[in-house]
C-alpha cells in the first residue's frame, strides 16, 4: 500500500505543479480536472522520472527502496518508454484500478474532491525526496515539467544511458520476460548516470522552498 501511496503523492505533487504553472490555486480540483493531460500513461511515467531526477534515486532503488524492482523499460519501436508496476511472481503494470484513479472520455485524469486534503501516511524521508526530486527536476531541468504530455515524457523516460544499455542487453539475449528485465534494469539505472548528459552529483543543490506535505 506504501507504494501505492508514494506513486499517488507524486501524482499529487505534480498536479500541484500543474495548476501553479498555469497560476491556478494550487488545491483548484475544478481547473485541474478541466484543464489537465494527466493520462494513464503519464501517470505511469512520473515515478521514474522523479526517481533519477536527482542523486537520491538510490534511495528509491536499494534493498529497502519502496520502487525497487518497479520499473519496466518498454523497448517497443516507437513506443519506447519506462513505466511502473509492480514484481511478485510476475510483473504486473498498474492500471486505473490497481491505483484507485479515474480518468474522462478524453482519458485524462479526474480527481475527486479530497483528493488535495487527503493524507498520505507516508514516511517523512520518502516524502521530503519526493518533494526534492520534483522541484529538483522543475529548477534543472524543465520548468514546464508539470504540462508536459505522455508523448514527451516518454522521450525524457528514455534519454538515459540506463535505457540504452538494457535496450541494448535485452536484444542481444533476446530476453523477453518481463520480470527478468525489470530486476536487471533496476541493477543497471542503480550503476548509471542519473539523467541525460547531466552529472547531478556535481550540481549545486538548491533550497526546497515548498515542500506541500511536510
Amino acid at each position: 500500500m506504501d507504494k501505492i501511496n508514494a506513486i499517488k503523492y507524486i501524482i499529487f505533487q505534480v498536479a500541484v505543479e500543474f495548476n501553479k504553472y498555469h497560476s491556478a490555486a494550487e488545491n483548484d480540483i475544478k481547473y485541474f480536472n478541466e484543464h489537465n493531460n494527466f493520462n494513464l500513461s503519464k501517470c505511469l511515467m512520473l515515478p521514474y522520472i522523479i526517481t533519477i531526477a536527482n542523486g537520491k534515486k538510490n534511495f528509491f532503488l536499494n534493498e529497502d527502496g519502496i520502487f525497487k524492482n518497479s520499473f519496466l523499460p518498454i523497448i517497443a519501436r516507437n513506443n519506447e518508454k519506462v513505466v511502473i508496476g509492480n514484481l511478485d511472481v510476475e510483473f504486473i503494470l498498474y492500471n486505473e484500478l490497481s491505483l484507485d484513479l479515474k480518468f474522462n472520455n478524453d482519458g485524462n485524469l479526474i480527481l475527486d474532491d479530497n483528493f488535495f486534503n487527503q493524507t498520505f501516511n507516508l514516511d517523512k524521508d520518502l516524502i521530503a525526496i519526493i518533494n526534492y526530486s520534483i522541484q529538483f527536476f522543475i529548477a534543472r531541468r524543465y520548468d514546464d515539467f508539470a504540462i508536459l504530455n505522455s508523448a514527451v515524457l516518454a522521450k525524457l523516460t528514455i534519454q538515459n544511458s540506463a535505457f540504452e544499455v538494457i535496450q541494448k542487453f535485452i536484444k542481444s539475449k533476446n530476453i523477453q520476460e518481463e520480470s527478468i528485465i525489470v530486476k536487471l534494469f533496476n541493477i543497471v539505472i542503480s550503476q548509471s548516470v542519473y539523467f541525460t548528459s547531466f552529472n547531478d552529483s556535481l550540481e549545486e543543490k538548491f533550497e526546497l522552498e515548498d515542500s506541500h506535505g511536510d
